[in-house]
């Protein structure tokens, strides 16, 4: 199964709309996608390891944790669904 973290904060405006979007989406059943949470207030380390510098940010990676591609900023509800297919 592949892994979409979603990088944000909880006062991020941005962040919240991704949340709403990705609350519509069956990330499981229709990409076979896990969807991690990381709270870039709690999670210092990631932003570093990940070299991220604004929020939101995903990154989509396979099962064995190669990444597929990543995304700066928020998606409209179409977008985010072409981004988990790979179109």
């Amino acid at each position: 199964m592949n892994k979409l973290f979603k990088v944000y904060a909880d006062w991020c405006g941005p962040c919240k709309v991704m949340t709403d979007i990705l609350k519509d989406i069956d990330t499981e059943g229709e990409f076979n996608t896990t969807l991690i949470d990381v709270n870039a207030d709690l999670d210092k380390e990631f932003l570093v390891e990940h070299n991220i510098r604004s929020i939101p940010y995903f990154i989509l990676q396979d099962s064995e944790g190669n990444t597929l591609r990543t995304h700066q900023g928020a998606m409209t509800l179409h977008n985010t669904r072409r981004f988990l297919a790979g179109t």
